[in-house]
């Protein structure tokens, strides 16, 4: 399972198995390009790497809170989203 939180300067993912739990910071400076599809939004690391956020899975808040924090964070030209 993978879980993130969203904060005002990063977003930290949580990964958790039957073995063990991860956590990584990201910051969003680091954030190459964000697109949206019709069900998550990809905010790519690398040109062929991104955390896949699905638009189904957000706990707290919707998708409609989402993209405000995203073009408060990341640049306009960087974002590709509606």
């Amino acid at each position: 399972m993978v879980d993130y939180e969203f904060h005002e300067e990063s977003f930290t993912e949580t990964t958790v198995s039957d073995q063990s739990t991860n956590h990584s910071d990201n910051r969003y400076a680091a954030v190459q390009k964000v697109t949206e599809s019709e069900h998550a939004f990809y905010l790519y690391i690398a040109p062929n790497a991104a955390h896949i956020v699905a638009k189904d899975g957000f706990t707290e808040g919707n998708e409609n809170d989402f993209r405000p924090l995203l073009r408060t964070v990341i640049a306009p030209k960087k974002l590709h989203i509606q």
